[in-house]
C-alpha cells in the first residue's frame, strides 16, 4: 500500500519529513493515486506535486496550478520512448497534433473531437493503439495532446 512506502521512505530517510513535503513529487498513475496519498500522509497530497496520467480537474485529488499532467506513454521500460525521436524535427514531421484514447470521456475530449475533426492537420483516434502504432503516430506528429478525461479505462 502507499502508506506502507510512505512509512518505509520515513523510517530509511528521516530528513525526508524535514518540509512537510513541499520539496516532493509523487507520479499517480491512476486515478485513484490523489486519493491514497492524501489517505497515506496528508501533507504529501497538500503540499507535494502530483504527477497525474489522468489529470481531471472534476477529480477532488487533482489540485490545478499545483499538480501536472503527464502525457500518456507506450510500452514500458528503459529506452521505450527512444524510437518518437526518430520521426525528425518538428519541421519534418507531417501533423501537428495527436490523440489517441476514448474520445467521449470528459467534455474536454468531447470538445477537442467536434472542433477538431475532419482538420488535416490533427490525428484524432477514438480507440486505443498497439504500442507500435502509438509510437509511429508519435514519431510524425509536432505534439501529442494530452486531453484531460475521466476515469482510466478502456
Amino acid at each position: 500500500t502507499v502508506q506502507r512506502i510512505v512509512d518505509s521512505i520515513r523510517a530509511t530517510l528521516p530528513f525526508w519529513n524535514s518540509s512537510l513535503a513541499t520539496d516532493h513529487a509523487y507520479v499517480c498513475a491512476h486515478d485513484m493515486g490523489g486519493e491514497s496519498s492524501q489517505l497515506a500522509d496528508p501533507n504529501l497530497h497538500k503540499n507535494a506535486v502530483g504527477l497525474f496520467t489522468t489529470a481531471d480537474y472534476a477529480d477532488p485529488w487533482y489540485v490545478p496550478g499545483k499538480d501536472v499532467a503527464l502525457p500518456p506513454h507506450p510500452g514500458h521500460g528503459a529506452g521505450s520512448l527512444a524510437s518518437v525521436g526518430k520521426g525528425g524535427l518538428g519541421l519534418e514531421r507531417s501533423l501537428l497534433a495527436f490523440f489517441a484514447g476514448n474520445l467521449k470521456r470528459g467534455w474536454v475530449r468531447r470538445r477537442v473531437y467536434s472542433f477538431f475533426d475532419g482538420d488535416p492537420d490533427f490525428k484524432l483516434i477514438d480507440g486505443y493503439l498497439s504500442d507500435d502504432a502509438y509510437r509511429e503516430h508519435l514519431s510524425k506528429t509536432k505534439f501529442c495532446l494530452c486531453l484531460r478525461g475521466n476515469r482510466v479505462g478502456r
